[in-house]
């Protein structure tokens, strides 16, 4: 199978169960691997028949910084399961037959030796869990644990969706508005407090972690 690859990209984050990973972040080292057939990229040299790979990196990366997961295999599993989303309606990017995922985490001892994971999953994998948050609005589950939850969210046209408590969001598709501003694909916002997003004239589709998770508060 073909693969489109990112390796050896470092992400400064807040992951482990240790008090002294949970106070400060650390480096994260991480490779991802994805498995698709790219001969229809190659042949009409069209980005929208694979992956952006830099879209990728920017994507874990967000993971990365906004969860603050405590296991490594719960970060590596939210990863996987974005990845092997099949695309929303204007993401830019073909779907995936497989990916694989590398973590370690080279500073926690102190040199004596670099702890990860490798995790890696066909797309026929991926089930997750979905609610309906508003009318209009759906909600996949890619990790729920007691402090931490994230989620694809998908809006149909010119739907609403209040979020109600701490949210850090990344708009992959489409675009969203709030009363004081407007996100396109590929920008990030956090919010502390309520805030009420409206999708646009083609709806959207977000990346969104939620502390505490939706489920539990919304």
């Amino acid at each position: 199978m073909d693969q489109i690859e990112l390796e050896r990209f470092v992400v400064e984050c807040i992951v482990g169960v240790l008090p002294s990973e949970q106070a400060a972040p650390q480096p994260v080292e991480i490779e991802v691997a994805l498995g698709l057939d790219l001969d229809a990229a190659g042949d009409m040299d069209d980005l929208g028949n694979t992956v952006d790979y830099a879209a990728t990196c920017a994507e874990v990366t967000f993971l990365a910084k906004a969860a603050r997961f405590r296991l490594l295999e719960t970060f590596g599993l939210a990863v996987l399961r974005h990845l092997l989303s099949p695309p929303a309606p204007g993401e830019g990017r073909t779907a995936l037959d497989s990916a694989r995922i590398v973590l370690r985490k080279p500073a926690v001892l102190g040199g004596r030796a670099v702890p990860g994971v490798r995790i890696e999953r066909k797309a026929k994998w991926r089930k997750v869990a979905a609610r309906n948050l508003a009318e209009g609005v759906r909600a996949e589950v890619l990790v729920e644990t007691a402090d931490v939850g994230v989620y694809r969210v998908l809006l149909t046209k010119e739907s609403r969706f209040n979020v109600k408590h701490p949210v850090e969001v990344r708009v992959l598709a489409g675009h969203v508005a709030t009363k004081d501003d407007s996100l396109e694909p590929g920008e990030q916002a956090a919010w502390s407090g309520e805030q009420a997003l409206v999708a646009g004239e083609d709806g959207a589709a977000l990346l969104i972690v939620a502390r505490p998770p939706l489920a539990k508060s919304a």
